[in-house]
Formats: C-alpha cells, sequence, structure tokens
C-alpha cells in the first residue's frame, strides 16, 4: 500500500532569525522569507541578483540564487533547471538549506536515490549550523527512506529528528514517523504518534497560526493513520470511534488510495458486505480519479471489488475469495501489528557487601596485570609483520617439523606467520586478478562466462560470436596464462576473479530474493519472474510468509494462492514494504527494542555510575578488563582466512591440533614444492612514471606523504595527488591497501 509522506517545505521554512553579516545558510533563509515564501517573488529577486555584474563571481551569490530558483520551481512545479541559468562547477561550499532544496527537487522529480543522497549531506551539513536545519533535513530524509522501503532507517531519521526539537515537529512530520512506525510493527506507539499529531492540529487551528488551515486539511490523514494502526491492533472500540472521526467528504491531499484500502479492509475483517456497499460508490469515485497501475498496487487483492474488474453487483461473488487473500496483499502495510508493552527493568539490585566489594576489586587488579601481560605479548607476535616471507617460513617449518612440542609463544608466532603467508598469497593473487582489467574486452568477457561454468555454446550465443571464436580466445587465455596441458582452465580464472561458486542453496537463495526486491524497485515484471522461476528451483528457498505460497507448486497451494504469477506480481508491488522489512537487516535494530523515551530512563536506572557503593563501578571496571582480554585473546588466534584458502586453513590446524599434523605437514610441503607463478608485475610497473615508481618505493619504506615531500621539494598534496594517480592506474579501490599492495609485487620479483 502506498501512504505517500509528505516533505512539509513551507512548515519547515517558517522560522528565521537575523543577525549582523550572517553566514550563508542564514541568509539564504532570511532573503526567502523577505519574499514572503512567495515562488514568484524568490524567481523575481532570484533574476534581480543574477543581473549583478558582480554575482558571476561571486559563489555565495550565486548558489543563493540557485536557492531561490529552486524554491521557486519546486513550489510552482516547474523543470529545473529555469532557462537561462547554470551554476559554475567551482562553487561547492554548498550550506543546508540549499542541499535540503535540491534533495526536494529530486524527490517531486520521483528520483528517490538522489533525494536520499541530497537530504544526507543536508543533515551533516545542517548539525553544524542549527537545530532546526538539521531536524528538517533528518525529516526530509526519513520520508525518502520510506518511498524507498526502508522504514527501518526512516524510523531511526524521524526518531533523531524529533529528538533534536520535540516542539518544532509538526503534524505531517508526526504521521510520516507514525507510519513508518506501523510498517515496522510498532503500531502502539503509531497510535501516539497520530494523538500527538492531532492535538497539534487542533493548537495551531485555536492559537490560528498561519498554516493551520493547510495542517486542519491533514487532519483526515493523520486518523487514517491511526486507523491502520488500531485496525490492525484488533482495537475494535479505538478504531469505531476513529472511523466516526474520518470525513469522507473532506480533503484527503493525495492518501485516496490510502482510504479505499483501510476502508476496504475494514469491511472485509468484519465481514460486512452491506457496510461496503454503502461507502462503494464514494472509494468507486475516487478509483475512477487514479490510474489502474496505481490502483492495482495500493490495493492489491482488493481490486476485484470494483469496477472496471467487477462492475455493478459482480463484486460481491468475489468477496469471500477475497477474504481468504492475506491482508498484506491487499494492501495493508503489516500482516501483525499485535504486540504487547516491553517490559522496563526499573529495579536497582542491592549492593554487595564489603567483602564482595573487596573481592572484586582484587579480581579487577589481577585482571589489568594479566591484561598487560597479554598486550605485551600481543604485541611481540604483532611485530613480525614487518618480517619478510622468508622469516615467516621458517617459523611455520620449524614449528611444523620441529618434532618437539610448542610453548604458546612459539604456537602464536607460527599462526601469525600461516595468515601473514596466506595474506600476501592473496594479494598476489588480487594482482592477477588486477592484470585481468588489462586483457582484450573479449578475452575479458569469455573469462567470466568461463568462471561462471558457461558452456562455449551458451557463451557463443552470449556474446553474439562464432564457437571457432570462442575456442580461440581460450586457447588465447590459456597462453596468457602460462597454463599447462592439464591445468584447469576454470579453476585458475575462478581463483583470479575470486568467484566463489558456493552451490549451497542460501547464497542462491539470498541472491534471488535480492533480485525479487530489485524487479519490484524497477517495475520489471521479467525480472520478477526470473528471480521468482530461479527460487521455486532451489531446494530449500524461502520467502517470509505468506509470500512463500507463490514458490510453492500450483496444486499445493491454499485455495487463495492458486493464481496465476500476473496476480502475484501485482500482490508481490502491493506488500513491498513489508517483504523488504521482513527480507533486510537494516540498522539501528536497538531503536526497535525499546519504547521511546524509556529506553534512556532504564538504562540510566540500570546502570548509573552516580551511587555511594562502589560496587557497580568495580563490576563495570572487570567486565571491561575481561572484555579486553577475550578481545586480545581472540584477536592473537583468529587467522581472518577466506574460504578458498582451504590449504593455509588446514596448515593451522596442524599447528593447533596434533591430530591434525601430518595433514598439515603434507599440505605445507606442497605449498614449497609449488612452482611460482608467471610474474605479472612487470605490466603494473610499467604505466606508472618514473616519479610515480619512485614514490611507490617509497611508500613500500612505510615513508609518511610529509617525508617524501621533503626527499622531493614538493608539497604533500602533490604527493597525494601521485598515490592517487597509481590507485587509478592500478584500477584499486580506496578500501585497497596501497602499501601492502606494492610489497606484494615487490615480493614477486623478488
Amino acid at each position: 500500500m502506498k501512504f505517500p509522506c509528505i516533505i512539509a517545505l513551507v512548515l519547515g521554512c517558517l522560522t528565521g532569525t537575523s543577525q549582523t553579516n550572517p553566514p550563508l545558510w542564514q541568509r539564504m533563509e532570511q532573503v526567502f522569507e523577505q519574499c514572503g515564501y512567495d515562488p514568484v517573488n524568490a524567481e523575481i529577486e532570484a533574476r534581480r541578483i543574477l543581473e549583478a555584474p558582480e554575482t558571476m563571481l561571486d559563489c555565495d551569490s550565486l548558489l543563493l540564487v540557485e536557492f531561490l530558483l529552486r524554491n521557486s520551481v519546486n513550489l510552482l512545479e516547474t523543470d529545473w533547471p529555469p532557462q537561462n541559468f547554470s551554476l559554475p562547477d567551482v562553487c561547492h561550499h554548498a550550506p543546508s538549506p540549499l542541499l535540503f532544496v535540491r534533495g526536494v527537487t529530486a524527490f517531486d522529480e520521483g528520483d528517490h536515490t538522489e533525494a536520499e543522497n541530497w537530504f544526507r549531506k543536508a543533515a551533516e551539513a545542517g548539525a553544524t549550523e542549527n537545530t532546526l536545519n538539521h531536524r528538517q533535513a533528518l525529516q526530509a530524509l526519513g520520508a525518502t527512506l520510506t518511498h524507498l522501503n526502508r522504514h527501518r532507517e526512516a524510523l531511526a531519521a524521524f526518531q533523531a529528528a524529533y529528538d533534536l526539537a520535540p516542539a518544532h515537529t509538526n503534524p505531517v512530520e508526526l504521521n510520516n514517523f507514525a507510519f513508518a512506525s506501523i510498517v515496522v510493527g510498532r503500531c502502539a506507539e503509531a497510535v501516539g504518534w497520530c494523538n500527538l499529531a492531532l492535538d497539534r492540529v487542533q493548537t495551531a487551528v485555536e492559537e490560528g497560526a498561519p498554516y493551520a488551515k493547510y495542517l486542519q486539511s491533514e487532519r483526515n490523514a493523520i486518523l487514517l493513520t491511526r486507523f491502520f494502526a488500531e485496525l490492525q491492533l484488533r482495537d475494535e472500540a479505538a478504531y469505531v470511534k476513529t472511523l466516526s472521526e474520518i470525513d469522507l467528504q473532506g480533503a484527503w491531499n493525495g492518501r485516496e488510495l490510502a482510504a479505499v484500502c483501510a476502508l476496504t479492509n475494514h469491511a472485509l475483517w468484519l465481514d460486512e458486505p452491506e457496510r461496503f456497499a454503502a461507502i462503494r460508490p464514494v472509494l468507486s469515485k475516487w478509483i475512477e480519479a487514479e490510474s489502474s497501475a496505481d490502483v492495482l498496487e495500493a490495493i492489491g487483492a482488493c481490486h476485484a471489488l470494483f469496477a472496471p474488474w467487477n462492475p455493478g453487483e459482480a463484486w460481491r461473488t468475489e468477496w469471500d475469495r477475497v477474504r481468504q487473500v492475506p491482508e498484506v496483499f491487499r494492501g495493508l502495510p503489516r500482516t501483525n501489528c499485535a504486540e504487547s508493552a516491553p517490559v522496563v527493568r526499573t529495579d536497582r539490585s542491592m549492593p554487595f557487601g564489603i567483602a564482595a566489594t573487596w573481592g572484586l576489586l582484587l579480581v579487577a587488579l589481577g585482571a589489568a596485570f594479566f591484561l598487560v601481560a597479554l598486550w605485551r605479548r600481543h604485541r611481540r607476535v604483532v611485530a613480525l609483520d614487518a618480517l619478510t616471507a622468508p622469516a615467516w617460513e621458517e617459523r611455520v617449518e620449524a614449528a611444523l617439523l620441529g618434532g618437539k612440542p610448542l610453548s604458546r609463544m612459539e604456537r602464536l608466532e607460527a599462526l601469525r606467520s600461516v595468515r601473514n603467508l596466506a595474506h600476501q598469497d592473496w594479494q598476489l593473487d588480487q594482482i592477477r586478478s588486477a592484470q585481468i582489467q588489462h586483457w582484450p574486452e573479449l578475452e575479458q568477457n569469455v573469462a567470466r562466462h568461463l568462471a561462471d561454468g558457461e558452456h562455449t555454446k551458451a557463451i557463443a550465443q552470449r556474446l553474439d560470436i562464432s564457437v571457432a571464436m570462442v575456442y580461440k580466445t581460450r586457447h588465447a587465455i590459456r597462453n596468457r596464462l602460462d597454463l599447462q596441458p592439464n591445468d584447469s582452465l576454470r579453476k585458475r580464472l575462478q581463483e583470479l576473479l575470486h568467484v566463489i561458486l558456493l552451490v549451497g542453496t542460501l547464497t542462491g537463495n539470498t541472491i534471488a530474493q535480492d533480485a525479487v526486491i530489485t524487479a519490484i524497485h524497477d517495475n520489471d515484471s521479467a525480472q520478477w519472474l526470473a528471480a521468482m522461476m530461479e527460487l521455486r528451483q532451489l531446494e530449500k528457498a524461502s520467502l517470509p510468509a505468506p509470500f512463500d505460497a507463490a514458490l510453492l507448486p500450483m496444486e499445493q497451494r491454499p485455495d487463495w494462492a492458486q493464481v496465476p504469477d500476473s496476480m502475484w506480481w501485482i500482490w508481490f508491488k502491493t506488500a513491498a514494504a513489508p517483504l523488504e522489512v521482513a527480507l533486510a537487516e537494516e540498522a539501528p535494530h536497538d531503536l526497535l527494542l525499546t519504547p521511546r523515551g524509556e529506553a534512556s530512563d532504564a538504562y540510566f536506572e540500570r546502570h548509573s555510575l552516580l551511587k555511594s557503593e562502589h560496587t557497580p563501578f568495580l563490576a563495570a571496571l572487570l567486565l571491561l578488563l575481561l572484555g579486553g582480554i577475550a578481545g586480545l585473546s581472540i584477536r592473537m588466534r583468529r587467522l581472518n582466512l577466506r574460504p578458498e584458502q582451504s590449504h593455509w586453513m588446514a596448515i593451522a590446524a596442524g599447528l593447533k591440533e596434533p591430530s591434525a599434523r601430518e595433514e598439515a605437514i603434507r599440505t605445507w610441503k606442497a605449498f614449497k614444492a609449488k612452482q611460482p607463478q608467471p610474474a605479472v608485475s612487470e605490466d603494473f610497473w610499467g604505466v606508472l612514471t618514473s616519479t610515480e615508481q619512485e614514490v611507490a618505493q617509497f611508500l613500500a619504506q612505510d615513508w609518511t606523504a610529509a617525508q617524501i615531500a621533503k626527499h622531493f621539494s614538493c608539497s604533500p598534496g602533490n604527493v597525494y595527488n601521485l598515490r592517487s594517480s597509481i590507485r587509478r592506474k592500478w584500477s584499486l579501490d580506496a578500501t585497497d591497501d596501497l602499501v601492502r599492495f606494492i610489497q606484494a609485487l615487490q615480493a614477486e620479483n623478488e
């Protein structure tokens, strides 16, 4: 069900202050206020500023012009950019009001991903300006995330905005907050937000606020949100009262289809077709004003109760069938919103006696001494990272073949050496993977399809080339990789491309689930059907109930689910929001665990350190020390090996367990006997200039940018530019460790 969240642009602008030489963000707000928030006046003022000769030389003036013009375009709903205006590329220091209005432009154009980007930037800038700008950007970000069906993130943004300025959160924004709460299952809190929104509407009307008339027109929408929550809470007394307050002939501000959905589902839930028949003419009139696609997406299976799908009284024959369809496919935002109030412990534990307090103190001191000793041991192990590969191999070989029991420190050093060797091995694979980017495009495409396990004929059809050309390209790739006749080309390509083809259903299932969501976002029924077919073929494929019924064979489905895929496609689009909430692992989860207001109170009640007794403090200190000991111990033993590095895992297992020692020794000997792979480092050094090569050599020696700059008698900025150039030429991501990459190249040369 599509319940559009609104960005209250005008309401957010009705604040402003003045001061001498105000910053640009404040000047923008003041000028727009002087224009009376009138889009025509804003455009006239922008044109007046633009005519001044000095404007084109002043970024602040140009940014102000853009701010006024964008407000004019957004409020008049005209196209952007307006005629005879373009912003120079050099003007980058945009304050939050301009970033915000850029987001509104993208939002109005339906580009919610772009709008999210601008609103996040506006929130970051607003945090350095004032609370209201920060809050306004967070509210808009929440509304945008709701349109992207990322309701948990939206709820977090709404909560953050409300906490910044509770008194300035207007009813429209509170209504957005309430609807996001419903989708994630917090219906009881949604009712509270709606009640607060209605109270603020009433207060604005009584005080004669300038925007009271607009807020009064939102009253139906707020009541509708509360009705959704109460309906799904099955609170009969509450939703009957809310229903009596809704004015069917009143303003809905674009929420007509949401009202159709709520009122129709109410009648279906009560199984009162006559009640539905009484309001059906009004609902039908609203539906007639909308496109068929929007109606189908908003009310899902309920469309069978309206014309043109069932004109006249023919809808009565569909009544019982539609009632069997789960509510989520009938447009309700969630199938189960019943929730009990979370239990918050507020009792204080009795303080320990003096003996217990002294015992905690002694244990804490012992833990502190042990942590210091463990830290010194950890530093000794980490120091191995500065050694070379031969030194690491020497330690591993001594540990495996020495024939004597290993001390704890020797075992830790050997495991660390295994980790470093495995990382260097992986780094060399990364280098060879990057080498593929320099291959001809045809060889790159054939290599990737071969790694995916496709046959020659299928590759020829996919790339629209002859089978002979595929064979010729395969031969060229084998020569390039210097493979022997018995070597597996596919396996080698998988190593280079890091294609880990897990036949297990978990990975395939997750990919297909993501494809289902992507298809809904893209409104691509063919892509959705392909993803559903893939899910049906997986042995353990799963979707959350009731979506999983679509994966069953037709004869095994319940009666309501025995519909063609074309109908399932409509239902999946209708239920996109709850489906994404069920599949997503969005942060932050902790926002949903305790009710608003009680979380912080309960936390400080249970964990406050401002007590006369020292027991809680000592207990917390002891937990921190134990956590540090556990973390260091795990970190010293953790190898962080990748699944494809099974041979290194076998060697590590032999160092840990005597029973695995023989297998580890065989694996180690096989590793030592392995022929070195052909060097590829020359291709990488060859694309660098002499200066870049010299910088790379210094980086490998852990020189800082300042040291390199001093050596070249240049600024550190030039060194950073050279580093960026090296990364770009080697196709490295920002997350790749450039220094380790260079060291791996040098190690391969050696």
